[in-house]
């Protein structure tokens, strides 16, 4: 993935500043500069960040330039650096979505990279077809004894 990201990032937009940036991408220079300082204090502090991620995987970002990666469907460039893992919170019995109480949203399933899923060094497409198959089938046993 080291190649790809390469490349996505030899194309991105940068600035010295987050402000900069914010001027090159079109957001208000406060909201960046205020999301930035956030998530560094919290990186710094130990915590967890706004959205959940812990601690351990967070770095304070400090350091110029700052870049902005387009990682749009449309992009020319995706999908190669990016893969979703995860993302929504389930019960793991049962693959429900849990709202923030982690209460599971009724009705409401995930499966696959969605919910679950280990990533390799490098991408193979089909590498998340047991995610699927083992979350999706407890997924759709929860739901057939719920109705």
């Amino acid at each position: 993935q080291s190649v790809p990201a390469f490349f996505l990032m030899l194309f991105a937009k940068r600035g010295a500043t987050p402000e900069a940036l914010a001027a090159k991408i079109g957001l208000p220079a406060a909201a960046l500069k205020g999301t930035l300082q956030r998530y560094s204090d919290d990186a710094r502090s130990g915590s967890t960040d706004a959205l959940g991620k812990s601690s351990d995987m967070c770095a304070a970002l400090d350091t110029a330039p700052y870049y902005a990666l387009d990682i749009s469907a449309d992009s020319a460039t995706f999908p190669c650096p990016t893969i979703t893992l995860g993302g929504l919170k389930v019960d793991e019995t049962s693959n429900a979505v849990v709202n923030a109480q982690l209460q599971a949203i009724p009705g409401l399933y995930a499966a696959g990279r969605a919910a679950v899923g280990v990533a390799s060094n490098g991408y193979v497409s089909g590498l998340s077809l047991a995610d699927c198959l083992s979350a999706g089938r407890r997924a759709g046993a929860h739901a057939a004894r719920k109705h």
